[in-house]
């Protein structure tokens, strides 16, 4: 799996990040993120699958410090690349390790907050993120701490009707097929699965509390529509003012692009 995020490292802001549905995914996730932080000062993050480090470095901005881990170690050097040029090195490190490989004593201290954007948990079979999440990630966070992810659900609104689009009607609902070898460009593949957020947290309840989870992208399109007449500016004004409108309606978040999830450690 690593060498396949080594491959589209390099343009994977290009591809996502800088697009215009990238951005307005993100700022829909940032803006979950300034409520959750607000009013408690600086916090502890330990951030799994940074990716290019794009939300560790807001994350630092904001005043916190981020331990930024990810499996690719040309995305683990692209963050290092970014923070650095923000002058903001002291506030964020940067290991490269895959996430079931992180136990209690790979840092040495535990965290207020345990994050995860953009579908990084769906590169995790459902019973390996359930039993590592049980065991392990507990002890990776200080007494009330919390996880944070955005994960891919097995129902997408938009995903239907992107393969309907495209006269492929036996695939409008692909990701409740099971794990999918799932094309990052470059020709590269990784393997996914996806996980609803009732059927995560039901999972999680021996350890867990549910605070909250919304949809992102049940009006926002999904990243391929980067090009589409469905994604032309226009259009994607009309898809922001409805995400605004839906965003907050937790019922929808197991049929949109992706939901942001809270749980929170309980006891």
């Amino acid at each position: 799996m690593s060498a396949a995020f080594d491959a589209v490292a390099a343009n994977y802001d290009a591809s996502f990040t800088d697009t215009p549905i990238g951005r307005a995914q993100r700022a829909r996730v940032w803006r979950s993120l300034t409520r959750l932080l607000a009013g408690a000062g600086p916090r502890s993050l330990l951030e799994l699958n940074c990716g290019t480090g794009v939300d560790a470095l807001w994350l630092a901005q904001q005043g916190h410090t981020v331990q930024a881990t990810d499996i690719s170690s040309a995305m683990v050097a692209k963050t290092q690349e970014r923070v650095i040029r923000s002058g903001l090195a002291e506030r964020v490190r940067t290991t490269c390790i895959d996430t079931l490989a992180i136990d209690p004593t790979t840092f040495p201290e535990p965290f207020d907050l345990v994050f995860s954007n953009f579908g990084g948990l769906n590169c995790i079979a459902g019973e390996a993120l359930v039993a590592w999440s049980l065991e392990v990630l507990p002890q990776l966070l200080r007494p009330g701490g919390s996880m944070v992810a955005v994960i891919m659900p097995r129902h997408c609104l938009w995903e239907g009707l992107y393969f309907t689009l495209r006269g492929q009607q036996r695939r409008p609902f692909r990701r409740d097929q099971g794990p999918l070898a799932a094309q990052l460009g470059e020709g590269a593949q990784v393997r996914t699965w996806y996980h609803d957020s009732a059927w995560l947290a039901r999972a999680l309840a021996a350890r867990f509390e549910l605070r909250r989870r919304h949809p992102i992208g049940i009006a926002l399109p999904p990243s391929y529509f980067h090009g589409h007449r469905l994604a032309q500016p226009a259009a994607l004004r009309l898809w922001q003012g409805l995400e605004q409108l839906l965003g907050g309606q937790a019922i929808l978040a197991d049929w949109s692009d992706h939901y942001l999830i809270q749980l929170t450690l309980s006891g």
